[in-house]
């Protein structure tokens, strides 16, 4: 869905990925070489974060996020009324941010973005598959595209094991009924 890829030149191996990837507003965000700074003011991007193994690197947070693996230290931020200049003199490379985040209007951000931050909107996920394909987006971002891949494959098979008792159970039901 990324048609505007361009392929990274500056690696010599093998595994060069494209140096830009596409959000979920369609706009292209440049992948950073490193990122030492994360802001995370949605508690499900946090878990996401947490979970490809980026936790050292959430230097702040909205307070819900102390539930998803970051210490409370960190989960600060009121995620409905950021405080703009407070994000700013953290300065962070990139903030994760959803649909809460912003009242439609305005973009609180916009300071941020026009300093060099990247903001990424992440909007709340509907379906498994939102929650597969923000995990693919902020793994390509942020660098742990195998982490992010892993952590899919554990939400497929938690899928499938769950599937699998259901299956089982009902079968089970279905013997006692004909006895």
């Amino acid at each position: 869905a990324c048609s505007n890829l361009q392929p990274d030149n500056s690696k010599s191996n093998s595994d060069s990925k494209a140096s830009t990837i596409e959000d979920k507003k369609g706009d292209n965000l440049e992948i950073p070489d490193s990122i030492d700074k994360i802001i995370s003011l949605s508690a499900s991007n946090t878990e996401i974060l947490t979970g490809l193994g980026l936790s050292d690197k959430i230097v702040a947070a909205d307070i819900f996020s102390a539930d998803a693996g970051v210490d409370s230290s960190v989960a600060v931020l009121d995620m409905q009324n950021p405080d703009i200049e407070k994000i700013a003199s953290l300065n962070p490379n990139v903030i994760f941010v959803n649909g809460i985040n912003t009242d439609g209007a305005s973009d609180p951000y916009s300071e941020l973005k026009k300093s060099g931050t990247d903001v990424i909107y992440i909007p709340a996920a509907a379906s498994l598959d939102d929650i597969k394909s923000d995990i693919k987006l902020i793994s390509e971002y942020t660098k742990t595209e195998e982490k992010g891949t892993e952590l899919i494959k554990s939400i497929d098979d938690k899928i499938k094991e769950i599937t699998d008792v259901g299956i089982e159970q009902i079968g089970t039901e279905k013997k006692k009924k004909k006895k």
